[in-house]
């Protein structure tokens, strides 16, 4: 816990996802997925969702008096799909929401909702749950942020495509807020983007040109595979892809990130996911990052240690690892050594990298299966939309 105090104090921001991701089901299996993998082929038991929710309500009362003052409390409601289950479910989602918010409320007054969803809703009801749901969040703080995903490659065939489309535009026109959309950068996806026309990029081209009806944003491809390695981004495709949307959008705040990035801030969310810490409970606990343990709750905290590589320029590679908590073995992480710290810091550049205060260094958790870029990618991005 001390630990995560320490890197609360810097954060600023404390993520919680009371359903966890240690068990999940999902109605659409994403060859980018970075959990499917460990998906179950069935829904969640609701017994689990009560389970998991319990212990998130049971940590926060426990540990609520010593969390920093200043933090943005987010619930961020995802675990596969939550959203294709029964009424239950939704009666579930509608308690847990309440009882979170009035624990946090009387400490904190920066307090979101990020309800996320990949729209393929093929039963009506479930749709209109999801809307009824969104809105009651909303009831209690405008700071919601209902998220989809669309990407050019690996998430839809062109029926399932339509169906999304079809789905987004329903919701959106009953919610009547913008729709965030995040999209994965994957490499075959920037190669038929910038080489050909088809509806997956005219799709792209429809939501870039809606910028008053949707949020945008653009996520590095996750390597979690070895065998995946042809769909991590070449440095060209990057800087073709951004190229050729800096030409059709210029002023779109999707290339803020690179065009001011002085701001060191996204511009959605009020800080990039790598710097923010989430919390989720599960006894099954799917991992990327670091862990922290509480016996009693089992408690799995994960943060992207390219946040504080990226942006805490004040400590150096050694004083990195005093924010690095050990797992329930007594042993680091893979990714959080010494090795690595300097691999980044040294060989790729981040240690003398101008860019270093506005960069979020995602790419440092690529090497969770050993894979080292071999150059700096985002430096790049940052040089071509840099300012004479």
């Amino acid at each position: 816990m001390e630990k995560l105090l320490q890197f609360l104090q810097y954060s600023k921001e404390l993520t919680i996802n009371p359903f966890g991701l240690g068990k999940a089901s999902c109605n659409n299996r994403c060859k980018f997925c970075i959990v499917s993998n460990r998906m179950l082929n069935s829904d969640i038991p609701l017994e689990y969702f009560i389970e998991t929710t319990n212990n998130t309500k049971k940590w926060l009362i426990k540990y609520l008096d010593i969390l920093p003052q200043d933090l943005t409390i987010t619930f961020y409601f995802v675990a596969g799909e939550l959203f294709y289950m029964n009424q239950d479910y939704f009666d579930l989602y509608t308690k847990i929401s309440k009882e979170l918010y009035d624990i946090v409320k009387s400490k904190y007054n920066k307090i979101k909702f990020n309800i996320q969803s990949n729209f393929l809703f093929t039963n009506i009801d479930n749709m209109n749950n999801f809307i009824k749901l969104s809105k009651f969040l909303f009831s209690l703080t405008p700071n919601v942020i209902v998220t989809t995903s669309f990407d050019l490659y690996g998430r839809f065939n062109e029926s399932s495509l339509e169906l999304w489309k079809n789905n987004l535009l329903y919701i959106s026109q009953r919610l009547k807020t913008k729709i965030m959309i995040e999209m994965i950068l994957t490499n075959h996806g920037l190669e038929l983007y910038n080489t050909t026309s088809n509806v997956y990029t005219d799709m792209l081209d429809n939501i870039l040109e809606n910028e008053d009806k949707y949020n945008v944003s653009f996520e590095e491809f996750i390597l979690n595979d070895i065998e995946n390695k042809d769909m991590y981004p070449t440095t060209e495709n990057l800087i073709n892809f951004y190229s050729k949307i800096n030409e059709k959008f210029p002023t779109h705040h999707v290339l803020d990130i690179y065009k001011n990035p002085t701001n060191n801030i996204n511009t959605i969310n009020s800080k990039p996911r790598s710097e923010c810490t989430l919390i989720q409970f599960s006894d099954k606990p799917f991992n990327h990052g670091n862990i922290y343990t509480d016996s009693d709750l089992r408690i799995i905290s994960n943060n992207c240690l390219g946040g504080i590589l990226g942006n805490l320029n004040k400590y150096e590679p050694s004083q990195v690892l005093k924010f690095i908590p050990k797992n329930n073995n007594g042993l680091y992480c893979l990714y959080n050594t010494q090795e690595v710290i300097e691999y980044f810091e040294y060989k790729i550049g981040c240690a003398f990298c101008k860019y270093k205060p506005y960069c979020s260094a995602k790419c440092f958790i690529q090497h969770i299966i050993k894979y080292y870029p071999e150059q700096c990618q985002r430096k790049e991005l940052f040089k071509l939309f840099e300012k004479d």
